[in-house]
């Protein structure tokens, strides 16, 4: 794995985050969906339905949609299926790069919302929060480093990874700085 070594330096006070994630309101509570109904089909099945699969890739970016719908519920499934339950963190998120259409920050919401372990979605607005500029390309290195970062985050200020990735969203979208970074 070849190193990163972001920088990353949260623009806004840490105990301002659940504040601030407590203003989030994005798409009409379908974060809270995909948690109440998605996520409990898909512990007990063991890998993602390929509607579900489509809903959250809808929720992260309505721009990769016909991508997404050129692949099939089966490699949707069998992807789904290893990727949730992969032991290499690498292989977690890179197996869902694997299906059309999901890069990185889509690949980061299904382990956000489907994946035991807490896991950011990777996020231009996040990553605004934290001071970094969106890459033009994502490599593991930098994901890697960004999830470390924010459980040690999420860690020292006892709070969730939902309620710290809703914090990071909300301060850059009341705070656009993109073009000063």
């Amino acid at each position: 794995m070849e190193p990163c070594f972001q920088t990353f330096s949260l623009q806004c006070q840490p105990q301002e985050l659940v504040g601030l994630s407590s203003r989030y309101a994005y798409q009409n509570g379908t974060d809270d969906r995909i948690l109440e109904e998605i996520r409990p089909r898909v512990e007990q099945l063991g890998y993602i339905p390929y509607d579900d699969f489509f809903l959250i890739c809808e929720w992260k970016t309505q721009r990769s949609k016909s991508r997404v719908r050129k692949n099939s519920p089966e490699m949707v499934e069998e992807a789904s299926a290893f990727a949730l339950t992969a032991k290499e963190e690498k292989l977690r998120v890179e197996t869902f790069t694997l299906l059309e259409g999901v890069g990185y920050p889509t690949a980061s919401v299904f382990l956000h919302f489907l994946h035991p372990e807490p896991y950011p979605i990777l996020d231009f607005r996040a990553l605004e929060t934290l001071g970094i500029k969106e890459p033009k390309a994502y490599r593991f290195s930098f994901w890697w480093e960004y999830v470390q970062f924010t459980r040690g985050l999420a860690q020292r200020l006892n709070i969730d990874m939902r309620t710290l990735d809703r914090g990071l969203w909300q301060w850059s979208l009341e705070n656009p700085v993109s073009k000063a970074l």
